[in-house]
């Protein structure tokens, strides 16, 4: 018998949703989300955050982060889209924090090779945003 390691207990559940991202309306890549980093201020500026994905078998994310980039290229100004990320609790789903990033775009995509440890391919990203809205803790972001 091998003594395999534990893992850790999941202390909060992740929702990440992007709205009009692409062509599409809004979509949860909950389940997608390999890590990411929540909104920031430095010296009275908002900071990119990184939002790393995992492609779904369909390759649906690629193609959605692919068509929204040809969209920032060709018409920058009327392109972007919006995310929402809530924290929950993993027994109650209580949202413990809750934000909605406005205006968002890329300013950088990272196509990375095929993961055969994950069997995944990755697309790790930046995203610009103009301002970020701490929500209410009772805001769910999926009906």
């Amino acid at each position: 018998m091998t003594n395999a390691p534990s893992r850790p207990a999941i202390r909060y559940r992740n929702s990440v949703v992007l709205i009009g991202m692409g062509n599409s309306g809004k979509i949860d890549v909950s389940n997608l989300v390999i890590s990411y980093e929540r909104p920031r201020v430095c010296d009275g500026k908002w900071m990119p955050i990184s939002l790393v994905l995992r492609n779904d078998i369909r390759g649906t994310i690629s193609r959605m982060i692919g068509t929204q980039e040809i969209r920032q290229i060709e018409n920058f100004d009327d392109s972007t889209f919006e995310i929402q990320i809530a924290i929950e609790h993993p027994a109650t789903e209580e949202v413990m924090e809750a934000w909605r990033l406005h205006q968002c775009c890329f300013s950088e995509i990272t196509w990375r090779d095929h993961d055969h440890l994950m069997q995944d391919t990755i697309i790790e990203t930046k995203i610009q945003y103009k301002e970020a809205f701490l929500l209410p803790r009772e805001t769910k972001l999926v009906e």
